[in-house]
């Protein structure tokens, strides 16, 4: 007379709930052994017995993980198609970001600082009387310009490549969990320089983030599309204010390249403050995350 399955399972229950395979995916002999055995059908009276969930051993399996073989219910699965033990523990070998985001929040404050100094040289140029009629106060406010310019490019130049190393490593973590942001940890940092591409790939990846992490609502109280479209604005603005100082010769240019630059900095002061604000938050709740692995 065949035994049940229950009596197959109670009896190899304690070596069930003490194994599982390791993170390399590999399933061992005994593992093997051990499913072999307890799932087969050695009753004549029972031939539609169905595999168990190893974390779950009343509710029936509906797949196997991809990653380490063995049987999940969908409770254990994953949108990655692993069950939670393997998702845990990948997610866990992957480094925390929490570093970078604070590097890319202190050098955004730097950028705005700058940015505010811009401004005001720009409204000096602007407002004071006589300002842009005067060639010495032209020569002053275009040497004062220049020193920020090349302060703020070399700057900026460490804000992009700190984000983009933070981003993937974000963009990393969240994959581990089984969560797809629409781009791989590479594609994430290149669709950046790809013409076309970045004027909207980089902002599509960081909105998947976000939602994956705290869904729509987050998305709308960071106001993703504000700082997206003050991004974009204050790069564009910048590259025509660029040439129009190149033809600058004359006083009655200078209003209209102050004009430009004055909106292109407020719109960096814009962006920069709303992107410490997406860092802050996506950086939290990500360590929120890894606490619980």
């Amino acid at each position: 007379m065949g035994i049940s399955q229950d009596e197959r399972i109670s009896t190899l229950q304690p070596y069930r709930r003490s194994r599982h395979p390791d993170p390399t995916g590999h399933v061992t002999g005994q593992d093997q052994l051990f499913y072999s055995v307890a799932m087969a059908d050695t009753s004549e009276t029972s031939p539609t017995l169905q595999p168990l969930c190893p974390a779950h051993s009343e509710v029936e399996a509906v797949r196997t993980c991809e990653r380490c073989g063995l049987y999940v219910c969908a409770r254990c699965v994953r949108a990655s198609g692993n069950c939670w033990e393997c998702v845990r523990k990948y997610a866990a070998l992957v480094p925390s970001s929490a570093a970078r985001a604070r590097w890319v929040a202190l050098f955004l404050r730097i950028l705005g600082v700058l940015a505010t100094g811009h401004v005001l040289l720009y409204l000096w140029g602007i407002l004071v009387p006589g300002a842009r009629e005067s060639t010495k106060t032209l020569e002053i406010l275009g040497a004062t310009g220049t020193f920020l310019n090349y302060v703020s490019f070399v700057v900026w130049g460490v804000t992009t490549v700190t984000y983009l190393l933070w981003l993937h490593s974000v963009v990393r973590q969240v994959n581990a969990w089984g969560r797809d942001v629409g781009a791989t940890p590479t594609w994430a940092v290149g669709c950046w320089f790809v013409p076309l591409v970045n004027l909207v790939k980089p902002y599509r990846v960081v909105r998947s983030i976000v939602e994956e992490l705290g869904g729509k609502p987050l998305g709308a109280s960071l106001r993703l599309g504000t700082w997206w479209i003050a991004f974009i604005l204050s790069r564009m603005l910048a590259m025509q204010a660029a040439r129009m100082s190149m033809r600058m010769l004359h006083p009655s240019l200078a209003l209209k390249v102050y004009m430009v630059q004055l909106v292109s900095m407020i719109c960096t002061i814009v962006a920069a403050f709303l992107c410490i604000r997406i860092v802050r938050e996506v950086q939290e709740r990500l360590e929120v995350r890894r606490s619980g692995l």
